[in-house]
């Protein structure tokens, strides 16, 4: 939401001048790049909005919003056109996710500062996220790629081919890596991990029977 400076009209024009003129006094709203902001010594003399460009000049009274400026700017024949790409911020979201699951990155490396400030040399319009909304990224990435496979899966003309495998970590906890192997119509060789995934004991034949065949019917492949 944008926000522009408030001035108070019963001030006196020096003390007008000096709380616009002062650092603490905030403007938000990227209009006021384009703009100078002009305030007279009377007090009843409105401040105005000068353009940088061509010299026009607009009120700028708080309570009037900015939306007279941007107009402006749309058709300032004398402003400077920008050479920035307006960045697709659902498509910039999804290759973070990509690369953060292709290289193991972890959800915190959209939050460094020198990896926010490469982003925003190369188009000043990115918006930064959190890690919490690139985890949720991922999750939504992962789905979507799940019901592609499994889509993918129910339509081949071939056989699946299926191949397990289980390892211990070093807190001794047994994991299940179930990989599907198949002819697309192509006739290329694919391999796809369908799941990874903790398997408690007993490590038994019989339980891991019945892991198997409870990933496979979440697959549809059963």
């Amino acid at each position: 939401m944008e926000e522009d400076i408030s001035i108070d009209l019963s001030q006196s024009g020096s003390e007008i001048e000096s709380s616009v003129s002062s650092p603490s006094s905030k403007r938000y709203s990227r209009v006021w790049e384009d703009f100078i902001l002009e305030v007279g010594h009377s007090p009843t003399k409105r401040p105005k909005a000068k353009c940088k460009h061509c010299g026009q000049t607009y009120s700028a009274v708080s309570r009037l919003g900015t939306s007279n400026l941007q107009r402006h700017l749309l058709k300032c024949s004398k402003r400077p056109k920008d050479t920035h790409v307006q960045v697709d911020q659902h498509a910039y979201r999804e290759l973070l996710a990509k690369a953060i699951i292709r290289h193991g990155y972890t959800f915190t490396w959209v939050e460094h500062e020198g990896n926010r400030e490469v982003h925003a040399f190369l188009n000043k319009s990115v918006e930064t996220i959190s890690r919490n909304t690139i985890k949720g990224d991922c999750l939504k990435l992962h789905k979507k790629l799940k019901e592609k496979l499994k889509s993918d899966l129910k339509g081949l003309s071939s056989r699946i081919c299926l191949t397990s495998d289980m390892w211990t970590s070093c807190t001794s906890r047994g994991f299940l890596c179930l990989t599907a192997h198949f002819i697309d119509d192509n006739w290329n060789l694919q391999s796809k991990i369908l799941n990874f995934c903790h398997v408690p004991p007993p490590h038994k034949a019989i339980n891991f029977c019945q892991t198997i065949h409870t990933l496979l019917r979440d697959w549809g492949i059963e």
